[in-house]
């Protein structure tokens, strides 16, 4: 039986998410991730081969288990994970102010698209404009939306509006929608997984899994546009999962798995 802890640390006044299992089996190896708001901060793998073969009983493991949990979580607190979470805060600052991925994308795909298609070029003025329109917007899909219509309203005199049109469903084309609520992303998710799972793992194993990973989720975490990713990865780097499956099935069901939510996600028309 694969064997856990799950506990949330209160530190540096967010809430993080602490997950130390036992893969059990003959993998003879025990993972503990600290989580922050769905991101990995730290992942520490603990091989007890050598344990095994002297003699020691599995059930004894529970105490190394139990060591380990707590040497992840005395880490944490001493402050040895702060670099990766300043790191992961400051990729969020980015994402809630709108300045980071969105005008990233400006620079490095939008700009080239359109010297390219209409050989017109935005100006600097331009690009410090269509910037401080952003502050308020976040990298969701709407945020994309309205950086699409900005550049639009700019260049509308000089680029012609239906081979505009068609850039836009090209740039939206790899941005999901983010869910608005638990329930709605709930949905979704076993839509998209639910069958393939329950035919690795079981359907008793895989409802007990997905009902533990979305009662996990803050509406707040779904506002990100790769919310959908991060738990596709925690449900497939689970201890169950990896215990159950090996890793080719894995990576064919990551793929498979996001195409089809691809597929399932309307695309909203752009108003321009």
């Amino acid at each position: 039986m694969v064997q856990g802890f799950n506990e949330n640390v209160n530190y540096q006044g967010a809430v993080f998410h602490i997950q130390t299992e036992d893969m059990g089996g003959e993998k003879c190896t025990m993972v503990s991730t600290v989580f922050l708001g769905g991101m990995v901060v730290y992942r520490k793998e603990v091989n007890y081969s050598e344990i095994i073969k002297r003699g020691i009983k599995r059930e004894r493991l529970n105490l190394v288990l139990e060591k380990l949990h707590k040497k992840v979580k005395d880490e944490l607190l001493m402050g040895l994970y702060d670099e990766r979470i300043k790191e992961l805060r400051f990729k969020e600052t980015r994402r809630a102010k709108g300045t980071g991925p969105l005008m990233d994308f400006l620079t490095e795909v939008m700009l080239p698209d359109l010297k390219r298609v209409f050989r017109v070029e935005l100006s600097e003025p331009d690009i410090r404009r269509i910037a401080s329109s952003l502050p308020s917007v976040e990298d969701t899909r709407e945020g994309f939306l309205a950086l699409f219509k900005t550049v639009y309203n700019l260049l509308q005199e000089r680029v012609d509006r239906e081979r505009y049109k068609s850039l836009v469903k090209k740039w939206l084309a790899g941005i999901p929608r983010p869910m608005t609520s638990v329930e709605g992303f709930e949905d979704l998710l076993r839509r998209v997984i639910k069958e393939d799972l329950s035919k690795a793992i079981g359907g008793s194993l895989a409802e007990a899994l997905l009902h533990k990973v979305l009662s996990e989720i803050h509406p707040l975490f779904l506002k990100q546009p790769n919310a959908f990713e991060v738990i596709i990865e925690r449900i497939l780097n689970s201890g169950v999962v990896v215990k159950m499956t090996d890793p080719d099935w894995r990576q064919m069901q990551r793929e498979r798995w996001l195409d089809r939510y691809r597929n399932i996600v309307d695309s909203r028309p752009l108003n321009v």
